[in-house]
């Protein structure tokens, strides 16, 4: 393997900034030259296409006289994306598309993160994607979406997970809103890591830390994508 082509892909969070995965890249980036390899990367911004909907709600709050705007944004902005992404599911199909098609390689890597996973998943199944040939799901809690209606995902589970010809989810034990999904999904593998820091791995915020932290990036990563 002389290059690798990733397409990454964020969770929730109010106006993500576009370059949230540019450290996790630049420290793969330099794991996998150290080996001959070549990486291009790029990423699915979806949280602008929220956005709009999510601001019309603060401003309809703020006028019946919210006591607490920051809480009040911060909710919105993570229970908002989680609920109302599926009303703009086309949009950010779309979005998946462009992206993906900037990446001219015979196969790319998709890495996503919490609520991300859902939308690649969602992606995928609603395409025929040949050129996907790894998904790497961090923190990933597709299970909790389709808990309630088993019928349905036992219907499209094959469809959305079994396009890449591997799966491979990390999740850290401490993280409260990732898990493992080996036990429903038994093609996938699972792969504990230790992300966060002292400060938030023992609180479930280690969540937050899959992006930043070195070394998933370049030690666990690289070894995953590329079998070594």
């Amino acid at each position: 393997m002389s290059s690798v082509h990733a397409l990454c892909v964020h969770g929730v969070g109010d106006k993500t900034p576009s370059n949230f995965a540019d450290k996790a890249m630049k420290w793969l980036s330099g794991a996998l030259s150290a080996r001959g390899v070549t990486l291009y990367a790029n990423s699915v911004h979806w949280g602008p296409l929220l956005d709009r909907h999510q601001e019309k709600m603060e401003r309809a709050v703020a006028r019946e006289g919210s006591s607490n705007r920051m809480l009040q944004r911060a909710g919105m902005s993570v229970g908002g994306d989680a609920l109302s992404y599926r009303y703009s599911q086309d949009a950010i199909n779309l979005l998946f598309d462009y992206e993906y098609s900037s990446l001219r390689a015979d196969d790319v890597i998709i890495f996503s993160h919490s609520l991300g996973c859902v939308l690649a998943t969602d992606w995928m199944r609603s395409r025929r994607l040949a050129r996907v040939s790894q998904l790497v799901t961090l923190g990933c809690n597709l299970e909790a979406f389709n808990q309630n209606n088993e019928a349905q995902w036992a219907a499209e589970c094959p469809w959305q997970v079994r396009g890449p010809r591997t799966w491979t989810n990390c999740f850290d034990a401490q993280d409260m809103l990732g898990w493992p999904v080996r036990h429903w999904l038994p093609w996938v593998r699972d792969v504990e890591v230790d992300v966060g820091g002292l400060l938030t791995r023992w609180w479930g915020v280690s969540h937050m830390g899959y992006w930043t932290d070195r070394t998933l990036w370049r030690e666990t990563v690289p070894r995953l994508i590329l079998g070594a």
